[in-house]
């Protein structure tokens, strides 16, 4: 259905849709603030915690980075537990983020606070015509049948699990899907905006060619799911972030992959 409704109106991006998706997860959480008891606004955290931790883990480490060997089992629950968060099909989010890496805070850079303001980060008003640019950085994913299968539906996958959690219960919905799109949208704007500024209490611990930094404050305020960006930028092809340059540093990313190289899903460098 997606791919008819972007041929008709000549859609060549998924911003769109992530943007639908967005909306509708912040109209889920802020209605919930009138109806929901505490502990369904537990379970709508931890919900989004999981979530987030897939793209964190599975997402980004380990598809646009492929920091380490993972098993076709985890891959499947990457694919199943983002989904929720509605952040495109591992082609079209990796494609961006190596894109972002190679010309990180450069002109070229898709989302730096160098080329966009906060109201257009906050938009998601990305200079499109880069998106055409990042084929001849995942081939790796090309050689897969089944990762191009999921790019053209992925978003007839995402709407439809919204329908149908939805049609099952509101609150369901709501801790399911709105809570996750809602957190990894604004940790989305912390990585790409905040952590690319001189954010306070910043830190640069590593020399690169870009702005990125660490921040105890973003750092300890999602949880260790940001705030060692500079970490990342200096080895961005490390499975943890926590290098030890400085002693508030938390990875909750590491933590995750550890219990997951315990389970047997992934094998760690």
């Amino acid at each position: 259905m997606i791919k008819y409704i972007k041929k008709i109106f000549q859609i060549k991006t998924d911003i769109l849709f992530v943007r639908m998706a967005t909306i509708i997860g912040h109209c889920g959480v802020v209605y919930s603030l009138f109806i929901f008891n505490s502990f369904n606004f537990l379970l709508g955290l931890l919900s989004a915690f999981i979530v987030a931790g897939f793209v964190d883990v599975g997402y980004h480490r380990f598809y646009s980075h492929r920091s380490f060997k993972a098993s076709k089992l985890f891959e499947i629950l990457t694919v199943i537990c983002a989904l929720p968060a509605a952040i495109g099909s591992p082609i079209g989010w990796s494609g961006l983020h190596r894109y972002h890496h190679k010309h990180s805070d450069t002109k070229e850079d898709p989302h730096s606070p160098n080329n966009l303001s906060l109201i257009e980060m906050l938009t998601l008003e990305y200079n499109y015509s880069k998106f055409e640019r990042t084929t001849f950085l995942i081939k790796d994913f090309l050689k897969d049948k089944w990762h191009k299968i999921l790019h053209v539906y992925y978003f007839d996958l995402v709407f439809l699990l919204y329908g149908f959690i939805l049609i099952i219960d509101v609150n369901a919905f709501i801790i399911i899907c709105c809570y996750p799109v809602v957190y990894n949208y604004w940790t989305y704007i912390v990585s790409n905006y905040f952590e690319h500024i001189n954010f306070p209490f910043y830190e640069q611990p590593y020399k690169t060619n870009d702005n990125s930094i660490n921040s105890i404050l973003l750092n300890w305020g999602t949880l260790g799911y940001t705030g060692l960006h500079n970490n990342h930028h200096a080895n961005p092809g490390s499975w943890r972030f926590d290098t030890g340059s400085s002693w508030w540093e938390f990875d909750s990313g590491r933590w995750i992959l550890t219990l997951f190289s315990k389970l047997k899903l992934v094998s760690l460098k």
